[in-house]
């Protein structure tokens, strides 16, 4: 039961953001390369999920995810939340290995030309953050 209510509210979270996306920033848009931020005396979420060690973006509905296993997918839809400025998508190469598991989220934002992602659950699981290798033209 509890399940359910939590993936009803990450779609309605997810729903609210489509309603509310807007143009993407410049900022975002490039190759970027990714590395892990290592949390001390937690469990290490970063060697069961999937988080990218290569993230393309070419525009709001085209992009990129190489992950650590190596395995690549395109990325078709993700959310840009101009409040939060923030990107929102999910890992785009399969499912999770558990039926009952909610699927991790990325919340992805750029400062100072270096991108930095948070990935959650219904709760913060770990934190990545890489620099940008090539720019492209929106």
């Amino acid at each position: 039961m509890t399940l359910n209510l939590l993936t009803l509210i990450s779609v309605v979270c997810l729903s609210s953001i489509t309603a509310n996306a807007a143009e993407l920033p410049e900022k975002f848009i490039g190759e970027w390369v990714i590395k892990i931020r290592t949390q001390t005396k937690k469990f290490p979420w970063w060697h069961q999920i999937k988080y990218p060690v290569k993230l393309e973006i070419r525009s709001k509905t085209s992009g990129k995810f190489t992950d650590q296993m190596g395995g690549q997918c395109n990325i078709n839809v993700f959310y840009y939340d101009s409040e939060l400025d923030k990107i929102v998508l999910k890992y785009c190469g399969g499912a999770t290995k558990a039926a009952a598991a909610i699927d991790p989220m990325h919340l992805i934002s750029v400062k100072n030309n270096k991108i930095y992602g948070e990935v959650r659950t219904y709760k913060h699981l770990f934190n990545w953050e890489g620099e940008k290798v090539r720019k492209f033209k929106k």
